[in-house]
């Protein structure tokens, strides 16, 4: 994400997607038609999306089978070119089954570019932070969703609920489906006889836009009113530093940001807003994000924002690595908060470091072990935060020095043990003063 810490650019791929949006063409971009935009997509990953829906499904069944998660004409369009996508895929060698994302983009374009995408232990954890509560057939949102990792991750933890999907990029949305109905075919083994009740969707769009489309496709779908639960996110960093025109072009397409677009803002930011716009009272939102927030003068309308309107529960990050091995700069934070109906009295959450990146099969425990307050001493620290004052691991940071100090310096109680031979009677320390030591905690 940023120019400092990860940025996963899943709704805007920096620079390549996003130059006609900085170059202030923003609205000649997206009156190109649906088949300009597709064909202008990456090479790269459009081969990648050949590669996988010709391993996924046949020919004569895909355009159908692509249309119950995808608008029919995305779908149709695809399907018309897949001969020309395939003959690209067969110039390269990949494997069918790796993911679009890796398979596309060479490392230094990609960090060039700040395209970070999820790894996969941590989608697993930050779908295992759903809650129980959501009844079947509730909706999980993803506004930046890219190839869709989140979500996928979100179908093995909870399978009974359903997905929805926005992603700008065409191939990516596309990818996105693909994936979806490939979760959804592991799950049921025949994607045929799936009980059609998931309605999971994909939409080619802007995460950020206050669509009609988006809110069919969260619409409870039964007589339960099963609608919109979770908001997983791991959103595009984009600072306005250079970046003016992309800006000034939200303020004018998106009305109901225009407040928040401020000197020093974030691209992310608005993405948090918009999650807290859709959230009902009781939604839970999960995101990854820098922890440069926490503290940016940029970030005050957000941090204004998610004090008003969610109690946040936890903020869980890693000590001093970051989750994108190639990432530099701040630490990447985890914030899980729920949609409050007004402003809680204190915000609490709980706050805790990890003192390593867990294994990719780990995060899921971790996670759950994060929102229990039930983390190992031995995996990382665990507090309760202060009232708010957005410098939450401030605390932690003090007691992971002290437990440094305390494993790297002779601790001061060895210094006044009993030595027979070596103090006086008048001076002896004696099992009473070892007490007294040890009740102060002295290390």
């Amino acid at each position: 994400m940023p120019r400092c810490m990860p940025r996963r650019v899943a709704c805007h791929l920096v620079l390549k997607a996003i130059s006609p949006l900085l170059s202030g063409n923003i609205l000649k971009s997206l009156m190109k038609s649906k088949k300009d935009r597709l064909l202008a997509q990456p090479r790269a990953l459009l081969a990648a999306c050949a590669r996988r829906a010709r391993h996924l499904f046949e020919d004569d069944a895909l355009a159908e089978v692509l249309s119950e998660t995808l608008d029919p004409e995305w779908a149709r369009l695809f399907v018309e070119h897949l001969d020309d996508f395939a003959q690209m895929a067969a110039e390269e060698e990949h494997d069918p089954l790796e993911r679009a994302s890796d398979a596309t983009f060479e490392d230094d374009v990609r960090r060039s570019n700040g395209i970070y995408f999820t790894p996969g232990g941590v989608s697993s954890g930050m779908a295992a932070a759903i809650p129980d509560d959501p009844p079947p057939g509730s909706a999980i949102l993803d506004l930046s969703a890219g190839d869709g990792g989140l979500l996928i991750a979100a179908l093995h933890a909870r399978p009974d609920l359903r997905v929805v999907a926005i992603e700008q990029q065409p191939a990516l949305a596309i990818t996105c489906a693909l994936n979806i109905l490939a979760a959804r075919k592991s799950l049921a083994e025949d994607v045929e006889h799936q009980p059609r009740h998931h309605e999971d969707r994909v939409i080619v769009g802007d995460g950020l836009a206050a669509s009609t489309e988006l809110a069919q496709a969260l619409a409870p779908k039964s007589s339960d009113g099963a609608g919109l639960a979770v908001i997983l996110g791991n959103p595009p960093y984009v600072g306005e530093k250079g970046n003016r025109a992309l800006f000034e072009a939200i303020k004018r397409e998106h009305p109901h940001l225009t407040a928040r677009v401020r000197a020093r803002v974030d691209l992310s930011y608005l993405f948090l807003h918009r999650a807290l716009d859709l959230l009902p009272e009781g939604g839970r939102l999960v995101y990854l994000t820098s922890e440069y927030w926490l503290m940016a003068s940029g970030a005050d309308v957000l941090r204004e924002d998610l004090a008003a309107r969610s109690e946040i529960e936890l903020f869980l990050r890693v000590d001093g690595q970051p989750l994108f091995q190639d990432a530099p700069g701040h630490h990447s934070l985890i914030t899980v908060a729920r949609r409050a109906p007004s402003a809680p009295a204190e915000q609490a959450p709980m706050v805790v470091e990890l003192t390593e990146v867990p294994a990719g099969d780990d995060w899921p425990e971790v996670m759950r072990g994060a929102l229990e307050s039930s983390i190992s001493s031995d995996r990382g620290v665990v507090l309760r935060a202060a009232e708010q004052g957005w410098q939450p691991f401030g605390d932690v940071e003090e007691r992971l020095l002290a437990t440094a100090w305390r494993e790297k310096h002779q601790p001061l109680s060895t210094f006044v043990q009993d030595r027979q031979g070596f103090v006086s009677g008048a001076d002896r320390v004696t099992r009473r003063h070892l007490r007294i030591l040890e009740d102060a905690q002295v290390p």
